[in-house]
């Protein structure tokens, strides 16, 4: 008969490079918290379309959940009416005794931090405070493997030797998906152009260089007089690629996006200047000091 598993963190890994980043980091941080194993349940990157696991390609750990850990902390689907029942349950249990916790918004809950284990991590966890405590070891272990190719690496070897403004632009999904559209929406110029004003009365001798999923749009209106270099995909380009050259960048204006949320928390750049949108969603808000580290100026997008 096989031994019974020791209690484990376990975090529902899904969504893109950051979200995944942000998932992993909250369930590390509080298996540690909690002196037991962090583990990963990675089962949905098995269906067709989903993204790719992107966690493959950083230094740090994936211990899968084993079936038997999955059956004991995450519900049982079925009808509908037991699938009602499920979601009535779960609200009317103790937070801190609950198995499967449900992320109930995106600001932080600090009621996260009286779980018990073994307990399965089911949401987003947008906020450094969830990790803050373990953050030396989470910048460690969020360091690519390698660097994706040889073009990049050298590209990113350019970057890292003068002072460096990267603009992150998002649109692609946050426009052509309607649902995304809806949810994310997009920071337009002005807030790039207000970013770029504010960064260059503290940084005027930097570089500028952008990155984007729509270069279309960035070149027709961040890149049009020459200041700003766009960094241009080459064939076989992929998300790792970009996120490597973001993190080999001084200061930063990010989109709102957990994609480059990340490598301006990660870099270490002693002068590093972040600029980020206030506005996170649209038709929702978000407490502010939840989704960015203090230090970052935040601009109305």
């Amino acid at each position: 008969m096989k031994p019974p598993s020791s209690p484990a963190v376990i975090s529902r890994i899904h969504g893109g490079l950051g979200n995944q980043l942000f998932e992993y980091a909250a369930g590390y941080a509080l298996a540690r918290r909690l002196g037991v194993a962090h583990k990963v349940d990675t089962r949905v990157f098995a269906e067709a379309g989903e993204r790719p696991l992107a966690l493959r390609d950083f230094k740090l750990s994936l211990a899968e959940a084993s079936p038997e850990e999955l059956r004991e902390t995450t519900p049982q689907w079925g009808p509908w009416w037991r699938n009602k029942y499920i979601l009535w349950s779960h609200r009317l249990t103790p937070f801190h005794r609950r198995r499967w916790v449900r992320e109930e918004s995106f600001d932080f809950d600090a009621r996260l931090f009286t779980v018990r284990p073994p307990v399965y991590l089911d949401g987003w966890w947008q906020s450094e405070k969830y990790f803050a405590a373990s953050a030396g070891e989470i910048r460690q272990m969020f360091r690519l493997a390698r660097a994706p190719t040889a073009r990049t690496e050298a590209l990113g070897a350019e970057l890292a030797s003068r002072p460096t403004v990267a603009l992150h632009v998002r649109r692609g999904d946050y426009v052509q998906h309607p649902g995304y559209a809806q949810f994310h929406g997009v920071c337009p110029v002005e807030y790039y152009r207000r970013a770029l004003a504010w960064l260059r009365e503290r940084a005027p001798s930097t570089s500028l260089v952008a990155f984007s999923d729509d270069p279309v749009w960035a070149r027709e209106n961040l890149c049009n007089d020459g200041s700003v270099r766009l960094i241009e995909a080459t064939p076989g380009h992929t998300a790792i690629e970009d996120f490597y050259l973001l993190g080999c960048c001084t200061h930063f204006v990010i989109a709102n996006s957990s994609f480059s949320w990340w490598p301006a928390w990660l870099s270490e750049s002693p002068c590093k200047l972040v600029v980020a949108p206030r506005r996170w969603f649209l038709g929702r808000d978000v407490r502010p000091e939840d989704r960015f580290p203090s230090g970052w100026h935040l601009i109305d997008a």
